[in-house]
């Protein structure tokens, strides 16, 4: 994942760099305890387990700061590495946990470029995200009356963020990927969400043209977000008239086409159902991925000839049209004569071929189908 790599990146590069001596009267050395903290996040990352990762990561930012100079630029860079790295964007740990991160993230590039760079903008934006996140999850502990002035004065904050950004980005559009920061301040819902995206779209259509692949799915970003439902709805059937439409908008505008109580809506499904599989007609595409087939797997012939049964656990993510991808053997279990599992990866390849032709109706959100990481398969091998 680019997320992960990005932050190994960081901390290996961290890891790497020589350090200052730093003397500490007891235990021991801040460069020692960047260290332990490095190789834990090594384990963390081999484990998958996230929240350690995160834990580790945090810790040995921190000591990082100490070991290097504020004002080094190479740190700010490693920095915004580290914060794209977080989980945030995953959803897997609280909003609130990340921002002391984005603040100093912001602080730090502020005080090496200055406040109207072009560098601070990625940082303002990524501040302005976690921000939004952080409004809408609870904090441990808080009471109705805090939360609802923490969420008061963080959209304040946000929308302040978002015409900060809005203004830059006006400055700098020539020099910078515009519409693309744009439409992630459209995605921020504020009083400039909509200006935003509508000018998001009107360079992607004089830049690109009015049938490229960015340009639609900036429009169905629009329609999905800012039209009402009957406007909403025609906007999508005049996408769909798009040879260009990416794939993933199109099973998104079909899914919300489908839904409507009149003849086309059969119509719109049965498109959808050639384009995901068989079963899609009588689903309903909620918040979850649905599986809609499966291929049985190869018994190996030597594991066959042997009499042996086990099983393998595949952990994969479902693509945002229903495909698998980066399709991984966690767990091998073979039960051999004795009846005791032993692990031997004979099945691995076997299984990992079938989940190859696995296909599912995909997860949506916000009416847009997306990926899903982490989905898990048990495939058994059992001789009959």
């Amino acid at each position: 994942m680019r997320q992960t790599r990005l932050l190994s990146l960081f901390l290996i590069i961290c890891a790497a760099l020589p350090f200052r001596a730093i003397a500490a009267e007891d235990g021991p050395s801040i460069e020692q305890q960047f260290n332990t903290a490095y190789k834990a996040f090594r384990t963390a990352e081999r484990d998958n387990n996230a929240e350690a990762q995160h834990q580790h990561a945090t810790v040995a930012l921190r000591l990082g700061s100490d070991l290097f100079a504020e004002d080094s630029q190479t740190l700010a860079v490693l920095t915004m590495n580290a914060a794209l790295a977080y989980p945030t964007a995953w959803g897997l740990l609280p909003a609130h946990t990340d921002l002391p991160l984005m603040q100093r993230l912001v602080t730090r590039y502020e005080s090496l470029f200055g406040q109207d760079s072009i560098d601070v903008i990625e940082p303002l934006l990524l501040l302005a995200e976690t921000l939004t996140a952080y409004s809408l999850h609870s904090v441990p502990d808080e009471s109705t009356a805090a939360a609802r002035t923490r969420i008061l004065d963080t959209e304040t904050e946000i929308a302040s963020l978002t015409q900060r950004i809005y203004h830059l980005t006006k400055r700098f559009g020539p020099n910078i990927d515009a519409a693309t920061v744009l439409q992630r301040l459209g995605g921020l819902r504020t009083g400039f969400s909509e200006e935003a995206t509508l000018s998001a779209i009107e360079i992607r259509d004089r830049t690109l043209g009015p049938q490229h692949p960015l340009t639609l799915s900036t429009r169905y970003f629009y329609a999905n977000n800012f039209l009402k439902r009957a406007a909403r709805l025609r906007e999508f059937e005049s996408l769909l008239e798009s040879q260009a439409l990416p794939v993933q908008i199109r099973t998104a505008a079909l899914h919300q086409l489908s839904l409507k109580t009149n003849t086309k809506a059969d119509q719109y499904r049965a498109q959808l159902t050639t384009l995901l599989g068989d079963q899609v007609a009588s689903t309903t595409i909620n918040d979850n991925y649905l599986p809609v087939a499966k291929t049985a797997p190869i018994y190996p012939r030597r594991a066959l000839s042997k009499g042996w049964s086990g099983y393998v656990i595949l952990e994969f993510t479902v693509t945002e049209v229903g495909f698998v991808e980066d399709i991984t053997a966690i767990k091998s279990c073979v039960y051999k004569r004795q009846g005791q599992c032993s692990d031997n990866s004979i099945f691995d390849k076997a299984s990992i071929t079938s989940a190859k032709t696995f296909r599912y109706v995909p997860r949506f959100v916000d009416g847009l189908p997306v990926r899903t990481y982490g989905v898990q398969n048990k495939v058994t091998f059992e001789v009959m």
